[in-house]
């Protein structure tokens, strides 16, 4: 059990010793983004200030995932290339059989 605060409210979370560091992190990150937010928008509303954070990250989730994905299809239509090419030149590289 770990315990962490986010915007001032202390909250035990379960989580493997391997993970805490990054779980921390992630706190860290989190209440920076809400403290911004709460600046730049003068939300006081801690529901409000959540959400759209969440919003926020969930939309930033989705753009690296569709990026991964587009950056996954060019690699692997590189691949394809590479071992056509690859095929093409081993094909003309064999010897020819020659005549009886």
């Amino acid at each position: 059990m770990v315990s962490i605060q986010i915007l001032g409210r202390t909250l035990n979370v379960n989580c493997p010793v391997e993970e805490q560091e990054d779980l921390q992190q992630a706190v860290i990150n989190l209440n920076e983004r809400l403290q911004d937010l709460k600046q730049r928008l003068k939300v006081i509303n801690r529901e409000q200030l959540i959400t759209i954070v969440a919003l926020n990250l969930c939309n930033e989730l989705l753009q690296t995932e569709q990026k991964g994905r587009a950056q996954l299809d060019a690699v692997v239509s590189k691949i394809g290339l590479l071992q056509r090419c690859l095929e093409q030149a081993l094909l003309k590289t064999k010897p020819s059989k020659l005549p009886d």
